[in-house]
């Protein structure tokens, strides 16, 4: 028996706070944030809850155990505009649209049954409609 799986964009507070919360836990876990200033700008970006960014998840259950953020550029830029902002100016000026994927995590070793009980998909495979989903919403 295949086990509840869902694919979604976030749309309330706590599916945004569980995004956040993964998000958090796992950056911290792989040694991507280690302090606490880092840790609260993650939480309270500048590109949170824009109507340019939107959040999609994953849920296993009633968890959210993968999620990653598109933003669309806007009067606020785009998150690497703060390293890149020179090469990114120049797509701009040739009228290309620009988004940016940010904020991707899965659940590390959470493994889900699939199709029958033999059969366990880890985070890499599950990872694969969330991307999908994000890329027909950037399309």
């Amino acid at each position: 028996m295949k086990e509840p799986l869902r694919y979604s964009m976030a749309r309330t507070k706590e599916e945004l706070e569980g995004s956040r919360q993964l998000i958090f836990e796992e950056y911290t876990r792989s040694g991507y944030i280690s302090d606490q200033g880092a840790a609260i700008a993650l939480k309270t970006g500048k590109y949170l809850g824009l109507a340019g960014t939107a959040t999609f998840i994953l849920r296993y259950r009633d968890d959210i155990i993968g999620t990653m953020t598109i933003v669309r550029d806007g009067k606020n830029g785009v998150p690497m505009d703060d390293l890149y902002a020179e090469e990114i100016n120049v797509i701009r000026k040739s009228g290309l649209k620009i988004a940016e994927v940010t904020q991707f995590a899965m659940r590390k070793g959470v493994q889900v049954g699939y199709l029958s009980q033999n059969k366990r998909l880890s985070a890499p495979y599950l990872s694969i409609p969330l991307l999908k989903l994000a890329f027909h919403y950037a399309l």
